[in-house]
Order: structure tokens, then C-alpha cells, then sequence
């Protein structure tokens, strides 16, 4: 019933990734889509599937679907199908739009999608509408911010750079290559040395702690002032390092460029600059 979701042509999105990838790349697949459905004149919808999996995997992003439907993808039998689930992740195919326009006359459409991991799939949606959807439920900011605020570091310090890091299954995935002390060390220390602030904090941000102290230390050694961001209570979801970097995060280092996670949180962050 087209009136259900306001528009006389819909665009069923299949998403690959809320199968097996992470926060990251759902999160590319889904803003891309809700891109790609404004481009084409289309109200979004996903599977129903698709639908409740975000929301139980991922409840503290309370407002990512605003807009956005849950159907079966077994309404749209008949529909146009268009399959783009085979191209590289993070090439833009402007060809998916434009097979999409062609069948204007088709009021509803099935697209298996995969990844799309540019930015210029949702060119047309403003930064300050993805920073609303991806902004954490309010219980969950305040617990949060109530574990923050006892971290007297991050209150006193005038200048905060955030340094991403990524390994753990970047060691076996042969796709990726994970964070190394060599790039860390050198990289920060250049920020660093170029901050031109008297009170210039380090926050270490990633996966693997017990390496992040490593490099705190080392960090610390040629005297600058560094921390690791510790797991936090309140909390647990991997979308509270969104949240800090929102709030705290003036620089951004990126040290695992093909981390998803890494290029929203440096997108999110308080300084926007990467």
C-alpha cells in the first residue's frame, strides 16, 4: 500500500553487510541508500529482516531509521530488480542511480546492494542530518557523559587529538592492513609538534588496549601527554568512540585507513580535522 510510506514509488534496498559486516559498513550502506533514494525521486525501504537486526544490533542509534521503512522483500515480487552486489566496496558507481531513474515508470523497485562506500552516494544529504541520525538515544549520552566527566583529562586539556587504530581482525582478514607503532608514532608526533597549543592531549581510541598503552607510553617517553580511552561502563557498544570524538575530538589521526568505524568517527568529530 503505497500510501503507507507516502510516495507511489519505492525503492526496496537489500543490504549485504547487515549480515556479516560491522557498524561501519552498515552504516555506509544504509546513508548511501537513503542518498540514492532521494536522488531518484524514491521512498526508502528495507527488508523487514534488515530492519530488526539494526535494531537489536545496534539500539543506541535511535534515530538511523527515522524515515525509513521495514518490508518484506516478497511485496515487491513482480518488481524491477537491479543487482550491484558484485562491485568493489569503495568505488562509486553512478550507473546505480541512473538504471534506477530509467524505470521511472516503475513504481517499485528491488536493489541488491553491497558496500557502497563513497561519500558521493549521499552528496545530497546534508552532514547535519547523518550527524542526527547517528547522534546516541539521550539515556544512553548521559551515562556516557557521566563516565567522561570524570576523566579530568579530557576536560583540561585545550586541544585533543584522537588516534584511531584498528588490528585485531585486521591481522587475518588479507584485506586489510592493520595499525603499526611506526606510522602511529611518526604521524602523531607530527600532528603533534604542529598543534600549536600549550595543553595538547593524545587520546588513543581502538580495539586492541593493551597495545594503545604500549603506545601511550612510548608517546609519553618523548614527553607528551597521552592516554588510552578505556572501555566504558555505562555503555558498551563500539558507538560510544562516535560519541567521544563528537565531544572531545579536535584532530582525528586515521592509522587503519580501511576502517570504516575510523572514517565516521574522524566524519563526526568535534574539530573536522582529519
Amino acid at each position: 500500500n503505497f500510501s503507507d510510506y507516502g510516495s507511489d514509488h519505492i525503492l526496496l534496498a537489500r543490504l549485504a553487510t547487515f549480515e556479516t559486516g560491522g557498524i561501519g559498513n552498515n552504516v555506509f550502506e544504509l546513508i548511501s541508500s537513503i542518498g540514492i533514494a532521494r536522488t531518484t525521486g524514491r521512498q526508502l525501504i528495507v527488508t523487514s529482516e534488515t530492519y530488526k537486526f539494526f535494531k537489536i544490533r545496534h539500539p543506541e542509534l535511535v534515530h538511523l531509521l527515522n524515515g525509513v521503512y521495514p518490508e518484506n522483500e516478497r511485496t515487491v515480487r513482480a518488481a524491477f530488480r537491479i543487482d550491484k552486489s558484485k562491485g568493489d566496496c569503495c568505488r562509486y558507481y553512478g550507473e546505480i542511480s541512473n538504471e534506477i531513474k530509467k524505470k521511472s515508470l516503475q513504481p517499485w523497485l528491488s536493489a541488491r546492494l553491497n558496500y557502497l562506500q563513497s561519500y558521493l552516494y549521499f552528496s545530497n544529504v546534508t552532514r547535519r542530518e547523518i550527524s542526527a541520525r547517528l547522534e546516541l538515544s539521550s539515556k544512553a549520552q548521559a551515562a556516557i557523559d557521566a563516565e567522561l566527566a570524570e576523566m579530568r583529562q579530557l576536560r583540561d586539556a585545550e586541544h585533543i587529538i584522537c588516534v584511531h587504530s584498528r588490528r585485531g581482525d585486521y591481522f587475518t582478514s588479507g584485506l586489510h592492513k592493520p595499525s603499526n607503532s611506526e606510522f602511529l608514532l611518526g604521524a602523531t608526533d607530527f600532528v603533534h609538534m604542529n598543534s600549536n597549543t600549550k595543553s595538547t592531549l593524545i587520546l588513543l581510541i581502538g580495539d586492541d588496549l593493551i597495545w594503545q598503552r604500549e603506545m601511550a607510553e612510548k608517546l609519553q617517553e618523548t614527553g607528551k601527554y597521552a592516554m588510552v580511552l578505556p572501555r566504558l561502563q555505562s555503555v558498551s557498544s563500539p558507538v560510544t568512540d562516535w560519541h567521544v570524538s563528537r565531544k572531545f575530538c579536535d584532530t582525528v589521526i586515521l592509522t587503519a585507513s580501511s576502517s570504516t568505524f575510523g572514517w565516521w568517527l574522524a566524519y563526526l568529530s568535534k574539530g573536522q580535522k582529519v
